[in-house]
């Protein structure tokens, strides 16, 4: 991307993936709930240990959980699990903090 060029965000995320988003979206509503003690203002997610996105991650690969869990309800965890962890990597580097 040149220097001066602007992401096309709504393009590139919305246009593109609307339901994946949507479906994002209703997990990151679930765990809001879920974790209510630590996510009341949706920021949760920051106050946790990034090894327990990787071990969510992978358990949702397993698709060990919840009984009432299906496939789809995994893929949906385990994409926001891995949205989170991007966020967290990602805010450690802009903050110079990388490993």
């Amino acid at each position: 991307m040149k220097k001066n060029e602007k992401s096309k965000l709504y393009n590139m995320l919305v246009k593109q993936f609307p339901l994946a988003f949507k479906g994002i979206a209703e997990r990151c509503e679930i765990g809001h709930k879920k974790y209510s003690d630590i996510d009341h203002d949706y920021q949760g997610f920051t106050r946790t240990p990034k090894e327990q996105y990787k071990d969510a991650i992978i358990r949702h690969l397993m698709e060990d959980g919840e009984p009432e869990e299906i496939s789809l309800d995994h893929l949906k965890a385990l994409a926001w699990n891995v949205v989170a962890l991007l966020e967290l990597e990602l805010r450690e580097i802009n903050n110079g903090k990388s490993n």
